[in-house]
Formats: C-alpha cells, structure tokens, sequence
C-alpha cells in the first residue's frame, strides 16, 4: 500500500473516531437537556406546592387572628331606658356599658332609627366595668319604634378595630305616679 493511500484511511479513521464522539456528545447533550427539562417541571412543580403552602399557612394564620380578635372582642351590654316626655320633648336615655374587653381608646357610637333623632358620638375612657350615658331626642310616637346602635370600638395599644350592633325597641316609659289628693 502506498503512504496515500495509508493517509486517507488514517484520515478516514480519525474522521470516523470525529463522528463517533460528534454523536456521543449529541447523545450526551440531548441527555442533559432532558434532565434540564425534568428538573425544570420538577422545580415548578415544587415552586407550586410552596406557594400553595404559603397560601394555606397566610390563611390559618388569618383565622388564628380573627380567633384572637372574636376572644378580644369588647362585649357590651346596651340598655334603653326612661323613655318619657320632658317638659314637651321626647327622649330617650342610651345606657352603654362595656362588660368586658380590652383597653379601648375610644368607642364611636352611631344611634338611628325613624322616630329617632340621628345622633353619633365618640365615647373615650370607657373601660371594664364602667357606663356612660346617652339622651336622644325622639319624635311623638316612638314607643314600640327600633332603634339602631353601632358601636365601633378601637384597641388602646393597637390597631384593632371591632364592630358591634344591636337593634333595640324602645319600652313604654315607666307609669307616672298617682297623686292622691287627701281630703
């Protein structure tokens, strides 16, 4: 054989040994890039399952809260009493008390109703155990009416907020007194 002829199959043999690695790294990139998209929906699938973690975790912590905020809650108690005329004017005395709760900076109080005069008033200082007192002004024919009361109630050292609400009729006042006259 003649020294070409010995050059064109080394050349041939070393272009076959090209070829072979050529497709075994072909093989070994399509390999790497299958696992690269396997890892991909693999990290997907985990970025989903903690996002959905988070949400469900967001979400008891948010029932956590408003179960802490219901046992926080200021409890009320709301009374209306001696309803009567005075001297031509109708009123009605709103009786609030605080029962129990937290230290509250202040307490809104809106009071409505059809034969009520619309009347809203912030309250400060109320704590446990104590009342304050409210007169309104109504109009003939409120006995048997009812009457709206909202309270909003916001915590001392904080941010909390509560709402409370009461739909009250109002009582028949008191009887007046019989004056007997002795003869």
């Amino acid at each position: 054989m003649d020294p070409g002829d010995w050059a064109g199959w080394v050349a041939a043999g070393v272009a076959s040994a090209a070829a072979g690695v050529a497709c075994w790294q072909a093989r070994e990139a399509r390999l790497a890039r299958q696992a690269a998209q396997t890892q991909a929906c693999e990290a997907g699938k985990a970025r989903r399952a903690t996002e959905e973690q988070a949400r469900v975790a967001g979400e008891q912590l948010d029932l956590l809260r408003a179960d802490r905020d219901r046992r926080d809650a200021p409890e009320f108690a709301i009374v209306i009493e001696d309803s009567h005329e005075q001297k031509g004017h109708f009123s009605i005395r709103v009786v609030i008390h605080l029962v129990t709760g937290p230290l509250l900076k202040d307490v809104t109080v809106a009071i409505t109703g059809e034969y009520v005069s619309s009347t809203t008033l912030t309250l400060s200082g109320l704590r446990t155990g104590s009342s304050e007192t409210m007169c309104v002004a109504c109009e003939d024919g409120y006995v048997g009416s009812v009457v709206d009361i909202d309270l909003i109630s916001r915590e001392q050292d904080g941010e909390r907020t509560w709402r409370h609400h009461e739909r009250l009729t109002i009582p028949e006042p008191p009887p007046r007194p019989r004056v007997r006259f002795l003869s």
